[in-house]
């Protein structure tokens, strides 16, 4: 029961959630089905139609399930490094206060205050966080500070990570694109957000809004199709 079992397993993990990757289970699963009926068949002159079932539909679930597979593999790694990224400067401040008597702020060289501003400024009217590939070490450059500082200045003083910043910020300018034009793509929205794939996207939106964006074009306009939407 190969489908059944793929089937539950892209289920609980949540890994892709796209349309033509879940009629791929299905396609698995009508392979097992006709397994069945053909049983008898396959030991006959007519078995080389179910034969023609496995090489066709075996082949392209193998391509669409790997493809997948890739593509959010690529995003989790990109998730990742950042993660290390800030770890690792929050691990080198952490040895160095260490071999000091005096725990010693990154930021105290630094005018917060006008900082923060300058930072608003790159999130609210740059909007550089559409940028996928935007780092902290990117963020660092244009602000004019160390890696160190910027990590310190969000994670003290804003009490957030760079990764939740980004996925805050997209996610609300998804719902303000949304707002202005409920029909557009959600994929296409997805990508010109600054997200890598849907799946990541969908999981992001559902975190901060509690709902799926249809669900959140819904609540906004009852009475909407749901053309467009994927």
């Amino acid at each position: 029961m190969t489908a059944i079992v793929l089937s539950l397993i892209a289920t609980k993990q949540k890994t892709i959630q796209t349309r033509w990757f879940v009629a791929s289970m299905f396609s698995l699963l009508l392979i097992e089905i006709l397994n069945i009926i053909s049983y008898r068949a396959f030991f006959s002159f007519d078995g080389k139609s179910f034969l023609f079932f496995i090489a066709f539909f075996v082949p392209i679930n193998i391509f669409l399930t790997s493809r997948s597979v890739r593509t959010r593999i690529r995003e989790l790694e990109h998730e990742v490094f950042l993660r290390r990224e800030e770890l690792r400067n929050f691990q080198t401040d952490k040895t160095a206060s260490d071999l000091s008597t005096k725990k010693k702020s990154t930021i105290l060289g630094i005018n917060v205050e006008v900082t923060l501003a300058r930072l608003n400024k790159l999130l609210d009217e740059d909007k550089i966080y559409l940028e996928e590939e935007l780092r902290i070490s990117d963020l660092a450059a244009v602000l004019g500070l160390s890696v160190h500082q910027v990590s310190e200045l969000l994670n003290q003083v804003l009490n957030i990570s760079f990764p939740d910043l980004l996925k805050k910020y997209r996610i609300e300018e998804a719902k303000r694109i949304i707002l202005n034009d409920p029909s557009t793509n959600i994929l296409d929205l997805a990508f010109s957000v600054g997200f890598q794939s849907k799946s990541s996207f969908y999981d992001s939106f559902k975190k901060h809004t509690g709902l799926t964006p249809q669900e959140f074009r819904k609540s906004i306009l009852p009475d909407s199709s749901e053309e467009g939407s994927t």
